[in-house]
C-alpha cells in the first residue's frame, strides 16, 4: 500500500486489480461488477494494513445502534 499501484507477474503478497478498477477509482470510468469486487478487497487491504491487523469494529457499532433503536 505504501507504493501503489504496481505490475507483478506472480505476486501472492498483493491484491491483484484490474486497470478497469484503477480507472474507475480514479473517476475516469465507469464501475462494473468487477471493479466494484476489486475495489472493495483493495481497500480492505488497505485498512488492514493501516491498523496493523487490528479490527475494525464498524459492524459491531452498527449492531449495537441497531438494538437499541428496535
Amino acid at each position: 500500500p505504501e507504493h501503489g499501484a504496481v505490475q507483478s507477474a506472480q505476486d501472492t503478497v498483493h491484491v491483484a486489480v484490474t486497470g478497469a478498477c484503477l480507472i474507475a477509482l480514479a473517476g475516469r470510468g465507469p464501475w462494473s461488477p468487477d471493479s466494484l469486487a476489486g475495489a472493495k478487497t483493495l481497500m480492505r487491504r488497505i485498512i488492514d494494513h493501516h491498523l496493523d491487523g487490528r479490527p475494525l469494529k464498524t459492524r459491531e457499532l452498527f449492531a449495537a445502534s441497531r438494538q437499541r433503536s428496535a
